[in-house]
């Protein structure tokens, strides 16, 4: 429970300073004098934006092999959205590719 809460945190905080340093770039301020305006230390500042440049940096993309049928596949039964990704699933799904469409939707 506790990780839980401290990865959520951690998620919180990620999100924040992704923000931060949005708006940081799109004020057309220097990145000390925005700091100043948004009393944040410039310090602080430079180590969220280097620690998620590295996340950033980290993450790879994954490609998974998803089997199609040639048949007719008609009207979807299911769709399963994550943000702006979203899947099909069509009647006569097998087992196997509902799984390989989730392996694929878990790395978004």
């Amino acid at each position: 429970m506790e990780k839980l809460i401290a990865q959520s945190a951690n998620t919180d905080a990620i999100t924040l300073w992704t923000k931060r340093i949005t708006d940081c770039k799109n004020s057309g301020l220097r990145t000390p004098d925005w700091c100043a305006e948004n009393q944040i230390n410039v310090k602080t500042y430079y180590y969220w934006h280097n620690k998620i440049h590295k996340m950033v940096k980290r993450q790879q993309t994954a490609f998974y092999e998803v089997p199609v049928s040639s048949s007719s596949h008609g009207i979807p039964v299911a769709t399963v959205r994550i943000g702006v990704i979203q899947a099909d699933i069509y009647p006569g799904a097998d087992a196997g590719t509902i799984q390989a469409i989730c392996r694929a939707l878990k790395t978004c």
